[in-house]
């Protein structure tokens, strides 16, 4: 079986006049199918799902400061 090489990347975009107010996309390629995916930041669970049959998850979400 050939080895899967997974790369990723992630952006974060706020507005200066409401920083506690975040909008985070993350997209990841190369994955397996089905593998599952849990995206945490500071403790806190923000997504969770499985990639895809391409072998691709990605998501777009508000989160607040602090998660």
């Amino acid at each position: 079986a050939a080895a899967l090489t997974a790369a990723g990347e992630g952006e974060v975009e706020y507005q200066a006049d409401k920083p506690n107010e975040q909008e985070v996309e993350v997209t990841v390629n190369g994955l397996a199918p089905g593998t599952a995916i849990t995206f945490v930041i500071d403790g806190q669970q923000i997504a969770s799902g499985a990639a895809d049959k391409r072998g691709k998850f990605e998501f777009e979400q508000k989160v607040k400061n602090g998660a």
